[in-house]
């Protein structure tokens, strides 16, 4: 008998953003997450870690850093 299980990365797409894109400097950036699921003969089943939501243009296909009007860390 054999069993295949791992964990693989599935890329969740989010709702789209009033930002513009730096390298082709159309509004076509949606939210999108990277989670990763634990999967059973390549059927994704449990999340195991959720990931960080970042920007990602859908025309140019580039990743976007957060914008720079988002509230800075300070570290006295």
């Amino acid at each position: 008998m054999f069993l295949i299980a791992g964990i693989q990365p599935k890329t969740h797409k989010g709702p789209k953003t009033d930002q513009i894109c730096p390298r082709c400097g159309l509004a076509q950036v949606y939210e999108r997450r990277l989670d990763h699921y634990a999967s059973l003969f390549f059927i994704p089943l449990l999340r195991v870690k959720k990931g960080e939501s970042f920007g990602w243009c859908d025309r140019c296909q580039a990743p976007l850093s957060p914008p720079e009007d988002s509230p800075a860390q300070d570290h006295c």
